[in-house]
């Protein structure tokens, strides 16, 4: 079964279990796209909701089960075809929340709660716990080796420039009413 969902500038994908997201972008917004910083954003996908009204004609995890994004976790019948849900996410089954033979009236009904890796790092040992929050950290502005050795240099050669008095050291004082003449002008 192949599904198409747009979503304002996304293309939401789903093939045989496998499900991607697309961003469109017009010429000039891809040229600009480069000078835009990346989002990070975290986004706790932990419960599976009815992409439109149908029967549960099978639900194919149970309670405590481990799933896999991509994964059909239920099967919901529409219009006489039948279309797998995929799952959002990673993570262990919590809950089912609908019966094999149950109605969803309505797009959005909740189908299955999974808990993303959370509970899963939750019970790993303390000195796992110390590594992983350590890795996340490190994820939000990750280390670039050569421009750090660069920037390094760059640094020193600045304070060789003030210890020799190449260059004289401005008071950010004085630099930041310099930048409120210049905007005000």
């Amino acid at each position: 079964m192949f599904r198409l969902q747009f979503r304002g500038n996304f293309i939401w994908a789903a093939f045989c279990g496998i499900t991607r997201v697309f961003e469109v972008y017009s010429p000039q917004e891809w040229e600009l796209a480069q000078f835009m910083p990346k989002i990070k954003k975290l986004v706790l996908d932990n419960v599976l909701e009815c992409p439109m009204p149908g029967l549960v004609v099978d639900i194919r995890v149970q309670k405590g089960d481990r799933i896999y994004s991509g994964q059909e976790l239920v099967i919901v019948e529409s219009m006489k075809m039948e279309s797998g849900v995929a799952s959002p996410c990673d993570g262990e089954v919590l809950e089912i929340l609908v019966e094999r033979g149950q109605a969803n009236e309505e797009t959005g009904t909740d189908m299955i709660n999974a808990d993303e890796l959370i509970s899963v790092a939750e019970s790993l040992p303390l000195e796992l716990k110390t590594e992983l929050i350590e890795r996340l950290l490190n994820s939000l502005s990750p280390s670039h080796k050569e421009i750090d050795e660069l920037w390094a240099e760059e640094a020193e050669k600045r304070v060789q420039e003030l210890r020799t008095g190449k260059v004289k050291a401005i008071p950010g004082e004085d630099v930041f009413r310099e930048i409120l003449e210049n905007l005000s002008k």
